[in-house]
């Protein structure tokens, strides 16, 4: 699934049971969500364990948009990705790893 983060088109995926704890997972630099979370199955494992697994591919990696400025990269603008993605979900609190 997709969403619009201030212009930006980022893809993310939601797993488990929708009663479950949330988490966000995020993944590290020149990575996605399928290589980090899935391959190595924490996503397999989380939502085992009861959670309601949210993974996102961040901006500039995985099947979201790349873009070429280098200021859309900066450490607020990343956060603030996260923080619409729970406003996208309506979900107002969440665990999160990364």
């Amino acid at each position: 699934m997709d969403f619009d983060s201030d212009g930006v088109r980022l893809h993310y995926e939601v797993h488990g049971p929708e009663s479950g704890a949330p988490i966000v997972l995020v993944h590290g630099f020149a990575s996605h969500y399928r290589l980090n979370w899935v391959g190595t199955r924490w996503q397999e494992t989380l939502t085992g364990a009861g959670f309601r697994v949210i993974g996102l591919d961040c901006r500039g990696h995985g099947d979201s948009d790349k873009p070429h400025d280098p200021r859309a990269y900066e450490t607020p603008v990343m956060a603030a990705d996260v923080e619409r993605l729970l406003d996208h979900l309506g979900i107002e609190s969440a665990h999160y790893l990364g």
